[in-house]
C-alpha cells in the first residue's frame, strides 16, 4: 500500500548536521566523496571519520524513532524474505525481517536508508503492506543480502552456462577458445559471487574442489571447512579459466602449480 502523498524527505545528512553531529562542511565534504566513489552517506560519513557508528545509530534512532537492528545477527525467514522482489531488495538494500506482533498488515523492513520514501512505497506496493523501517549498517546488509541471495545468483548463472555450453556442443578446440574469451560469459558472475560470498562471509580461504561428478565450493570460516556451494563438473574448465584470467596467470598451463594475485572491492 502506499503512504500518504504530500510527505517531504528527510535527508541524513542534515538531520546529522541539526543534532550536531556532524559539520556542514564534513556533510558537503563527504556527499562529494559519496558522488566520485559511491555508496550510502551514512557509510562514508563513518569511513571518512567523520562520526562513529555508533553515534550515527543513536542519532539517526533517536531523532527518526525507528529501531535499529543488526541484521548480520538476525536469523530471516525464507518465505518473509521472497515477499519482496530480489530487484527490489539490491536497489534499496533492504531486506523484510518480520511482521510486526500486533498488526499482520504492517512488515518490518531493515533498510540502509529507512528515510527513502520511494523505497518504502515501492516495496509496500509490491508486499501489499504498510512498511515499517527500521534501521540497518550498509555493511551488514551487504553482507546479508550475499549471504541470502548470492548463492541462487551464482547457480542461476552455472545454470545458465551450463545450457548455453550444452546447447553450443563445442568440440575441445572450441572449448578452449571459448575459455580464452569468457568476458561476456555467465561464468564471469560465477566466479565474482564465489569470491565476493567468501569475503561476505569472512572467509580466510575459498577451496574448489572438483569431485567425480561435481564442483564442490567450500569456505573455511572461523578455522571449519563449510561447503556452500555445489556445480555440475562441466563447469570446472571455465571456472578455472576464468580464475586464471584474473589471476594474471597462464590459462594455457594446466600441469603445473601457479601462483595469481587477484585484488577486488566488495561493498564498496
Amino acid at each position: 500500500m502506499r503512504l500518504s502523498s504530500g510527505r517531504k524527505k528527510i535527508r541524513i545528512g542534515d538531520l546529522l548536521v541539526e543534532a550536531g553531529a556532524i559539520t556542514s562542511e564534513e556533510l558537503e565534504e563527504a556527499i562529494a566523496y559519496q558522488k566520485e566513489n559511491g555508496g550510502k552517506l551514512g557509510t562514508v560519513l563513518v569511513n571518512q571519520g567523520f562520526i562513529s557508528q555508533e553515534l550515527l545509530v543513536t542519532v539517526l534512532t533517536t531523532q527518526m524513532g525507528i529501531d535499529f537492528v543488526e541484521i548480520k545477527a538476525c536469523k530471516l525467514d525464507e518465505d518473509i524474505l521472497k515477499l519482496v522482489p530480489e530487484n527490489l531488495v539490491n536497489k534499496y538494500k533492504a531486506l523484510p525481517i518480520g511482521f510486526d506482533e500486533n498488526n499482520p498488515n504492517i512488515l518490518r523492513v531493515a533498510m540502509v536508508d529507512p528515510m527513502d520514501l520511494n523505497a518504502i512505497d515501492d516495496i509496500g506496493i509490491a508486499t501489499n503492506t504498510q512498511v515499517e523501517p527500521v534501521l540497518a549498517m550498509e555493511e551488514d546488509m551487504n553482507a546479508t543480502i550475499g549471504k541470502y541471495f548470492g548463492s541462487a545468483q551464482a547457480m542461476e548463472a552455472a545454470e545458465q552456462y551450463r545450457k548455453e555450453r550444452e546447447s553450443d556442443m563445442l568440440s575441445e578446440a572450441e572449448e578452449e577458445a571459448l575459455n580464452e574469451d569468457i568476458e561476456n560469459s555467465p561464468i564471469v558472475l560465477l566466479v565474482k559471487q564465489i569470491i565476493e560470498g567468501g569475503v561476505r562471509q569472512r572467509a580466510s580461504d575459498i577451496h574448489i574442489e572438483p569431485l567425480e561428478s561435481s564442483v564442490r565450493v567450500r569456505y573455511r570460516i572461523d578455522g571449519a571447512l563449510k561447503q556452500v556451494m555445489s556445480y555440475d563438473y562441466t563447469l570446472l574448465s571455465a571456472i578455472s579459466a576464468r580464475i586464471k584470467i584474473i589471476g594474471g596467470m597462464d590459462i594455457a598451463e594446466k600441469r603445473k602449480p601457479q601462483d595469481g594475485r587477484i585484488t577486488i572491492m566488495v561493498d564498496r
